[in-house]
């Protein structure tokens, strides 16, 4: 876990000239504010930590299934060659967990 986080950290520094400990500090507390309230991480579900552990992880993952079922539904009827959509959306359609 470590080793990624430097990896990440290498990375998004990478072409940021820090040229004295002020901008190094701005630089760095920008980084963690990305890495803990937008960064989507695999270990907690593709969700940032600001949601896991401050936030409702469970109504952000409800949202994502219902965001992943509506553009499947736009994917079949654009699939079908249909100029406009006649398929019904089915509300409680569900998504498998990933």
């Amino acid at each position: 876990m470590i080793e990624r986080s430097f990896r990440t950290l290498r990375e998004a520094l990478e072409g940021q000239e820090l040229t004295n400990l002020l901008e190094a500090e701005r630089v760095l507390a920008r980084l963690v504010k990305w890495y803990n309230e937008e960064r989507l991480h695999s270990a907690l579900g593709y969700l940032p930590p600001v949601v896991v552990y401050r936030g409702n992880p469970e109504e952000r993952r409800e949202q994502r299934r219902r965001k992943l079922a509506q553009a499947r539904h736009r994917r079949r009827e654009k699939n079908l060659g249909l100029q406009q959509g006649t398929l019904p959306f089915v509300a409680g359609e569900t998504v498998a967990n990933q």
